[in-house]
């Protein structure tokens, strides 16, 4: 029922199963009728008169607004095709370096005892 398409249309007799509403923390009302920003407006503080412990009431338009005000992810090609590769391979090499100081400390003797 959240931001999916469907909606619930509100009435004023209308009974709202709130264990269907609460679980997103929003309801999305559809109206059917195409109405103008005027009557929308109207509508939406018709709703608000109906129920007043919904403090926060916005279009989808405004939603969507609201949404598009969060930082987007960019992606550096810097980072992506330089940096960061070099930080792999540093990190391999060191791996590698600490691996052959390791192994070097092994003598013939202890290989021959294993099995």
């Amino acid at each position: 029922m959240n931001m999916t398409g469907s909606g619930i249309r509100l009435h004023t007799d209308a009974y709202i199963n709130y264990v269907q509403a609460g679980s997103g923390g929003n309801t999305q009302n559809t109206f059917t009728d195409d109405p103008d920003s005027r009557e929308i407006e109207r509508r939406i503080k018709e709703i608000q008169r109906i129920f007043p412990d919904y403090g926060y009431i916005r279009t989808c338009a405004e939603a969507v607004a609201d949404m598009e005000l969060a930082p987007p992810y960019v992606v550096n090609p810097v980072e992506m095709y330089l940096i960061f590769p070099v930080i792999i391979l540093a990190t391999t090499g060191v791996s590698a370096f600490l691996t052959s100081l390791y192994t070097r400390k092994i003598k013939s003797s202890d290989t021959a005892n294993i099995e």
